[in-house]
């Protein structure tokens, strides 16, 4: 298991694919939101950069959203 701050991970990205979409924000964005894990040490935020590219390529299409126009709903009436 290789832990990584999120700036390194950034390197290491950039070594992989020196083209990448993948920005710092965004990177910073899918940790905090829990998208990829981490654990946090004092302040900072580590990675195991061994597990990222499990996170970073889906392997199964995302969910259409749920229709929510053009459907009759029952109302919820306050006793």
């Amino acid at each position: 298991m290789r832990m990584r701050t999120q700036s390194e991970v950034m390197k290491h990205i950039r070594q992989d694919d020196p083209d990448t979409a993948i920005t710092p924000w965004a990177l910073r964005s899918m940790v905090l939101s829990g998208k990829i894990p981490s654990v946090q040490v004092g302040r900072k935020r580590l990675i195991n950069i061994d597990t990222l590219p499990e996170y970073l390529s889906p392997t199964s299409e995302p969910e259409p959203p749920e229709r929510t126009f053009g459907v009759i709903r029952p109302l919820r009436m306050a006793k």
